[in-house]
């Protein structure tokens, strides 16, 4: 009954919208003019929600002016916060009365040529001079579509089963570059649901159209209207050009793999990443129990020492060109092979890890100029005094008459101690470490196998994710398994975990004594006790000589009066 009344409830809404009906609140972007409704709106934009809270003239008049966005997405926007999703001007509304459904194939296009059909297509089949016949609805050949270079190319609507003449293939490749804007929009604005829905229609577009020219605007939009931390547009593009390697070729691409070096190295991870799991080209087999990985020496040997020895100087291991490793986890050998072909490794989750609320830590930089070229001065709290000309603070407030404005939040150069609410707020807070307690025992393990393969670039890293698990499960048994492992594992002249579990052991002391695990490792593992009296040790000499200057200091002030 509910699913049945849900589309009315979502055209009652849409209606308010279109009259304008119960509006307290006005959107304008140039000559558009949108009456929207505040609890509609602020709910789903932070953004908008903080601009009618704590802004001047925009609570006043229940007015906000967005001059420098641009109208279509602004009014894209204000549609799917109304409708949960938008539609781009060149996709219009299917026509039910139409006798062409998408399962019926059209013969011919527009211009009355037969369409061909014939799958897998490549244009050099034809020769590059002469224009390909056409291939369905979805597709076309030639300059600013694939520029004539189609190798064994596959229709996704046809395999679909979507014949429906209205996806035309022009129109629907330029919507990559609305979809990246809507992205952008939705990020300015803080719209979550947007910024998701934008990214899957992009990915979708990119899955069907990465042969056009738009797909190329579109990708060079993306990075550059995006921070590096941002990974939804950007993994995207990636994973299509490195699943589509002739894009590679191209000028517009390797331009664009130039000016940002994190899609030429995103690319060149991904082919790694490719490289490991399908053994492709592979000269090397390394084997660790029932697992058995085809593998690159060009890869592998500079960045593990000892496989680069056992290559060289080995016997079987050179004859056979495979490494067996006996006694090692073959969970632990699989994250260390991950991380020598991308840089990085991934532990497994596990059905116990709790589900800690995933927080956004990324920090944006601020704009230091207006689209005009005026720069920001961020200097609050901010007084207006004479002489009265237009000063731009921020992207949120400029002091200015409303007559003549132009810029976000004109004040009339009414400001008295004015800061930015928007600009001034405080960082968000780290996200906590989302794994599990198992994970303790896993990086020291894999710290362990770095040490033993000579991979010196591995064990900054696990140090590091060591640290944030033990901050956040020092309580927990497996801590204790987890120092056991490290002190066993490891030399002593190898600092690198064994700070960690030490000075770990020393925050929480008083706690941590009182366990019969923590006792116990104390008694079998000589060096966790002598560490931690070091530690203590040496907290004690520093108050001893904080307690001598302070004595010293009342000494001196005794002796001048």
């Amino acid at each position: 009954m509910a699913e049945t009344l849900q589309p009315y409830v979502l055209a009652a809404v849409k209606r308010c919208l279109d009259s304008g009906e119960y509006s307290d609140l006005t959107i304008t972007c140039g000559s558009d003019v949108h009456k929207v409704h505040k609890m509609i709106v602020c709910t789903q934009s932070d953004f908008l929600a903080a601009a009618i809270r704590f802004g001047g003239k925009e609570s006043k008049q229940a007015n906000i002016n967005l001059p420098d966005d641009e109208p279509a997405i602004v009014k894209l926007a204000v549609h799917y916060i109304y409708t949960g999703d938008y539609i781009c001007d060149s996709q219009e509304p299917i026509n039910l009365s139409s006798p062409l459904t998408s399962g019926e194939k059209p013969s011919r296009n527009e211009e009355g040529e037969s369409y061909t059909y014939d799958f897998p297509h490549s244009c050099s089949d034809r020769g590059r001079r002469k224009q390909c016949l056409p291939l369905c609805p979805h597709h076309q050949c030639g300059a600013g579509y694939c520029d004539n270079e189609c190798f064994d190319f596959l229709c996704r609507s046809c395999e679909d089963g979507d014949y429906n003449a209205r996806s035309n293939p022009k129109h629907l490749a330029e919507d990559l570059l609305v979809h990246t804007k809507a992205y952008e929009i939705a990020d300015k604005y803080n719209i979550a649901g947007l910024k998701e829905l934008s990214k899957a229609k992009f990915k979708k577009g990119c899955e069907k159209y990465w042969y056009t020219n738009p797909f190329r605007v579109a990708a060079k939009y993306a990075f550059s209207t995006t921070l590096e931390e941002d990974k939804g547009l950007r993994d995207i593009v990636i994973d299509t050009v490195a699943q589509h390697t002739i894009l590679i070729r191209e000028p517009q691409i390797q331009v664009l793999m130039k000016e940002f070096g994190d899609l030429a190295l995103g690319v060149l991870l991904k082919k790694a990443d490719h490289s490991l799991t399908s053994g492709l080209s592979s000269d090397l087999t390394i084997t660790c129990g029932p697992d058995s990985h085809a593998v690159h020496q060009q890869i592998i040997c500079p960045r593990a020492e000892f496989f680069a020895r056992a290559l060289k100087f080995g016997g079987q291991e050179t004859s056979t060109s495979e490494i067996n490793l006996p006694e090692d986890d073959p969970a632990i050998i699989k994250l260390l092979l991950q991380y020598l072909y991308e840089g990085d490794y991934h532990l497994p989750s596990s059905p116990s890890s709790p589900s800690p609320p995933v927080l956004t830590t990324r920090t944006k930089k601020r704009p230091t100029h207006t689209p005009a070229g005026l720069p920001y001065t961020y200097d609050f709290p901010h007084t207006c005094h004479p002489p009265l000309t237009p000063h731009t603070l921020c992207p949120h407030h400029t002091c200015t008459y409303t007559r003549s404005s132009s810029q976000p939040t004109p004040c009339n150069y009414t400001c008295t101690s004015f800061t930015c609410p928007l600009c001034t707020s405080p960082p968000p807070a780290p996200a906590p470490y989302a794994g599990s307690p198992a994970d303790l025992i896993t990086h020291a393990e894999l710290y362990a196998v770095a040490d033993k393969y000579q991979v010196p670039s591995l064990k900054p890293l696990i140090v590091k994710r060591f640290s944030h698990a033990c901050a956040r499960f020092w309580g927990e048994p497996e801590f204790v398994d987890a120092a056991r492992c490290v002190f066993q594992s490891t030399p002593e002249r190898d600092g690198g975990l064994r700070r960690v579990v030490l000075k770990t052991l020393f925050e929480h002391l008083g706690v941590l004594i009182r366990s019969e695990g923590v006792a116990r490792l104390v008694r079998e593992e000589a060096e966790v006790a002598v560490g931690v009296l070091r530690l203590c040790g040496g907290i004690c000499f520093s108050m001893q000589k904080r307690r001598k200057r302070r004595k010293k200091k009342k000494k001196k002030k005794k002796r001048s009066r």
